[in-house]
């Protein structure tokens, strides 16, 4: 299992750092296959998560100077992941709202969880609303991300932990109907009249 985290952008193109926190420590080789093991993965998930164009490992920090700064301090070298940047995104709130938006995300959840990854960061900050032609809803913020080698390293934890992701993501409908109810009757329009 490895886990992501740290997401920036650099010149309009959103990064996500991988970094290791589970037993596989600062080696390149476990790091590498289980960043490949997601782009194999990306067929799946495509439409429903930001485009993967690649990854790096052990970036020259000083050749990214000043934007890796953060990174100095760090043990090891740091890892990328190049992913789509997405214009004009919407954040999943009580005013983007939709029934057939919120359907959407928990059918894109449903096949982020069949390419053998928990998302284990399931808010609606993280569903974003790409305008356009063809609309998409697709899920961000993969920085603590659990990808799984296959169905068998799940485990039982791991798919009740999955279970639940979803089941709070389709929960999600309901909490925002609720929130935009309260927030307009907390706020009333003025009489139009």
């Amino acid at each position: 299992m490895t886990l992501f985290r740290c997401s920036f952008t650099i010149t309009g193109v959103s990064w996500v750092c991988p970094r290791s926190y589970s037993r596989f420590g600062p080696n390149l080789a476990a790091r590498s296959e289980h960043i490949a093991a997601l782009n194999g993965s990306k067929h799946v998930i495509m439409t429903l998560c930001p485009v993967f164009y690649g990854f790096m490992l052990a970036i020259d920090i000083a050749n990214c100077t000043p934007h890796l700064d953060a990174f100095r301090h760090d043990a090891g070298l740091p890892s990328s992941i190049l992913i789509e940047h997405l214009p004009k995104p919407l954040v999943m709130n009580c005013v983007t709202y939709s029934k057939e938006r919120m359907q959407r995300a928990v059918i894109g959840i449903q096949q982020v969880h069949s390419a053998f990854i928990e998302h284990n960061d399931p808010y609606p900050k993280n569903i974003l609303i790409v305008p356009g032609h063809l609309e998409r809803v697709v899920w961000v913020d993969l920085d603590v991300a659990i990808a799984y080698p296959n169905d068998i390293y799940i485990g039982k934890n791991g798919r009740s932990r999955i279970e639940f992701e979803t089941e709070v993501v389709k929960s999600f409908g309901q909490l925002l109907v609720r929130l935009h109810r309260d927030a307009f009757a907390c706020f009333p329009w003025p009489d139009r009249g």
